[in-house]
């Protein structure tokens, strides 16, 4: 019975064919009200009692109540919290972007802002001393994945000067939106970029200066420290968002190769069977890597018992609560 095993006692009867007194109707106060009727009446017959129950939904917890281990309201050894009821608006606070479950505040805000600034000078150096008109920057793939960095680095470091400088703990939604995703495109596409730089294109240059070492090794180098301290996770179902930047990335090779001028990279001319190949092993690439990454961000959260990064899936019928 539907009714007991809510715990719940009779209503009254609804007669078949009468009209429910209006005392009896749920509140109109809460739009989220409804009755559960029992199916029970066809076993007991035309015209026996059925059962009612007003169930309301149960407020969540939110990210504030549950506190934070650096601002002391928290504790990992006190009373255990039930993560998998908490809605999404919970993880948009500078308490999720902004801290790290191994790293003072204070030490990411520093990492943060030094690698923003190293890369971005490194940026700067290198629009200035290539040759715009004959090879421009912003056809390399280095470059949109070196971007993606410095432009990620700029907004985690603005979160983490949030937590240790202002009082500010709620995050715009867009603002939220574009760090988690500026995260997940950077680090995948700069794993992708080293591993295929170093073993595709060094081999056949034999050089790389203080830019390129930056732009290919450095960079992918403070994304995977900043991986190891944020609480970021990455889903499965974003590994789309990749293959999105990375075939745009393509088409504006086609569009530069096939107007008459020289490939950017010599293992890609998009004239030859090698080239398909490259991309063939380069779409790979990435979803190894991407995976590799989903891996290690479990461990991490694993080692370090911090349940505030693992992933939570949300179940309307765990915020139902029978009164």
């Amino acid at each position: 019975m539907l009714s007991m095993a809510f715990g719940e006692k009779w209503k009254g009867t609804k007669p078949e064919n009468s009209q429910e007194p209006k005392d009896q109707l749920p509140s109109r106060k809460n739009k989220f009200s409804f009755r559960i009727v029992s199916n029970e009446s066809s076993e007991a017959g035309k015209g026996s009692p059925k059962r009612w129950s007003t169930v309301k939904p149960q407020p969540r917890e939110s990210f504030s109540t549950v506190g934070s281990i650096e601002d002391g309201t928290a504790s990992r050894d006190g009373p255990a919290v039930n993560y998998s009821t908490k809605s999404k608006s919970s993880r948009r606070r500078v308490e999720f972007l902004g801290t790290s479950a191994t790293a003072h505040p204070w030490i990411l805000f520093f990492f943060r802002s030094f690698a923003f600034v190293f890369c971005f000078i490194q940026l700067i150096f290198w629009y200035m001393s290539t040759n715009w008109a004959k090879q421009p920057p912003v056809l390399f793939y280095t470059n949109w994945g070196f971007i993606l960095c410095i432009s990620y680095f700029l907004c985690a470091a603005v979160c983490s000067g949030m937590k240790v400088c202002t009082t500010t703990r709620k995050l715009p939604n867009w603002f939220y939106l574009m760090v988690c995703g500026l995260f997940e495109l950077a680090i995948v596409t700069e794993c992708s970029i080293s591993a295929l730089y170093w073993t595709l294109i060094f081999p056949s240059s034999g050089e790389c200066g203080l830019i390129c070492i930056t732009a290919h090794a450095l960079s992918t180098f403070c994304l995977l420290m900043d991986f190891l301290m944020n609480r970021h996770y990455l889903l499965a179902r974003h590994l789309k968002r990749v293959y999105a930047l990375s075939f745009f990335w393509l088409s504006t090779q086609v569009g530069w190769v096939y107007t008459g001028h020289t490939a950017i990279y010599g293992v890609l001319t998009l004239r030859d069977e090698l080239s398909v190949i490259v991309i063939m092993g380069a779409t790979f690439i990435q979803a190894v890597v991407f995976y590799a990454l989903q891996r290690v961000g479990k461990l991490r959260d694993q080692i370090n018992g911090d349940k505030e990064s693992t992933r939570f899936e949300l179940d309307d019928l765990d915020d139902l609560d029978v009164e």
